[in-house]
């Protein structure tokens, strides 16, 4: 067990070290004869205005809004602007879920520019056959305040039970945040470390590139 244990960081430390791709970008650095991770995220550049996405919950009524700016981006033209005036949380996340199997591995990334005394994340919520939440900040990674953009970036595994996933924008408190190249890209599945599903490690790469784990 200690032996897969240590292949499956190994494993998960090499994809960790690879570049995150945009929509529709080929990854150049994968094995010959594997296909390209492909971004399930559609229109996660907002490019293409805030179509595919739903419009932002605050749990404070009329606490907060997103629209389009396209006089700041980290990439193209365009990136997403959540002005968020209440104390409580927030959400953004497109209108429709990725269908998603246990052990299948995902990494979620993204750049935020945060302005103010609140925080952001990004994260997925799971739910189950029934639509019943299972986590909804799976993989979190987070930030306050910003000087100027930075990458946010997780890869984490489906836990058994989990049948649906929604990537979503997450905030807590009073600011001002761009969102900008959210992508979605599916990785190996667990089983090819030849750990079960119900014993999924769990990982997030920091700044540094350095692995976490811990298991459902």
């Amino acid at each position: 067990m200690r032996t897969i244990a240590l292949c499956t960081v190994v494993g998960f430390m090499a994809w960790a070290a690879l570049p995150a791709k945009t929509q529709g970008q080929e990854d150049q650095t994968r094995p010959e004869g594997q296909p390209a991770r492909r971004n399930v995220l559609v229109n996660g550049d907002f490019e293409s205005g805030l179509s595919g996405w739903n419009s932002l919950w605050t749990r404070q009524r009329a606490a907060g809004s997103a629209s389009l700016d396209r006089t700041i981006s980290h990439d193209g033209g365009a990136s997403v602007r959540i002005e968020h005036r209440g104390g409580d949380d927030w959400s953004l996340e497109p209108d429709r879920p990725v269908n998603v199997k246990a052990g299948e591995v995902y990494q979620y990334s993204g750049w935020m520019r945060i302005e103010g005394r609140g925080r952001a994340e990004i994260s997925v919520t799971l739910r189950d056959a029934a639509g019943e939440v299972i986590s909804w900040s799976h993989g979190s990674r987070s930030s306050s305040a910003t000087d100027g953009w930075r990458a946010l970036r997780s890869r984490f595994v489906v836990p058994a039970g989990a049948r649906t996933m929604t990537p979503r924008v997450v905030g807590y408190g009073p600011a001002v945040i761009h969102v900008d190249s959210l992508v979605l890209v599916r990785g190996q599945e667990l089983k090819a470390f030849r750990v079960h599903p119900e014993r999924a490690y769990f990982f997030q790469v920091t700044p540094q590139q350095s692995a976490t784990s811990r298991i459902f």
